[in-house]
């Protein structure tokens, strides 16, 4: 039975590995980026962009110099700001949970080697206050979104309160960003505005906690 287990989690891996490494080539995620490219192979999808989107998203995480955020912003300038918001949120779960099991399943070395030295310590609290810490350093955008996901899954925070801090912490900047990419193609219109002010007010949100708290957020 444990050999059993053992090759399905393998096979999982590689296909996965694969796909990523296809994704990685034809859109040069180790190079430069091509967002134009990466916008139209998911327009030709028609009715199933949506779920390719959610498929990139979850898969771009092994390129962790390929930002979060411009997934989001790009995500709102294909399906517009209540779907991009949902897919993003979605993809977001499925890529923080990927990670988070990588670095469970493959150890240290192996994460060390994907973030090329950009791994962090976390605090030696995580354990005992996982939930506050992961959304205070998700709000507070003191880790980078993919780097914590797979340092996170290193330390002992358990994955119920990893996820849920990600998912809440995440929330006011996903909301700002997907609002931002759908006005993306207006930049002299009111909305782009109001989107700028959202990603600013997203930004302020740590300063504005900290200030209530009367001390630094973490």
């Amino acid at each position: 039975m444990r050999n059993k287990k053992s090759i399905i989690k393998i096979t999982a891996v590689l296909i996965t590995l694969s796909v990523s490494i296809y994704f990685g080539i034809r859109f040069n995620l180790i190079g430069e980026i091509n967002l134009q490219g990466i916008k139209d192979y998911i327009y030709s999808y028609g009715n199933f962009a949506a779920l390719v989107f959610i498929l990139f998203f979850t898969l771009r995480t092994l390129f962790v110099i390929f930002p979060f955020s411009v997934m989001v912003i790009l995500g709102g300038n294909i399906f517009g700001f209540t779907n991009a918001l949902v897919y993003s949120m979605i993809s977001a779960f499925l890529s923080a949970s990927f990670a988070f099991y990588i670095s469970r399943f493959a150890g240290k070395d192996f994460v060390q080697k994907l973030l090329k030295g950009r791994m962090e310590k976390l605090d030696l609290k995580i354990e005992r206050h996982g939930l506050k810490i992961i959304f205070l350093m998700r709000i507070s955008s003191i880790f980078p979104f993919d780097i914590l996901n797979f340092t996170a899954g290193l330390s002992k925070v358990k994955y119920r309160d990893f996820i849920l801090g990600t998912i809440i912490g995440i929330a006011p900047e996903t909301f700002s960003l997907s609002y931002l990419g759908k006005n993306l193609d207006n930049p002299f219109s009111s909305k782009f505005y109001i989107a700028i002010a959202l990603v600013i007010l997203t930004i302020a949100i740590p300063f504005i906690i900290s200030k209530v708290r009367g001390k630094k957020l973490i």
